[in-house]
């Protein structure tokens, strides 16, 4: 896998995977809702304030984390893996098992 280290408040999630198939039926791609839920996979330093000091991130990597789903982060496709980059403030809650 290709490194990649986000910047600032920037947290790296790989999405959850949409389900295919609903009951006995394969639903089109374009019909699939898109999940609102991943996996991170990296975060960046924080966000810094006028002082200079950075304040801590609230995700790790490894949680998982629920986001907006209409979120305007982008796109990454690493390796053939299609990755979300997304603000801090875009996560909504993390996933507690």
């Amino acid at each position: 896998m290709k490194s990649f280290s986000p910047v600032g408040n920037r947290v790296l999630v790989l999405p959850a995977v949409a389900d295919e198939k609903v009951g006995m039926l394969y639903v089109p791609s374009q019909a699939q809702k898109k999940p609102s839920y991943g996996s991170v996979v990296a975060v960046g330093e924080g966000l810094r304030r006028e002082d200079g000091s950075t304040m801590p991130m609230g995700v790790r990597v490894g949680d998982t984390v629920l986001y907006s789903p209409y979120t305007t982060g982008t796109e990454i496709e690493m390796d053939f893996v299609k990755y979300l980059l997304i603000d801090e403030k875009d996560v909504m809650g993390i996933v507690l098992e």
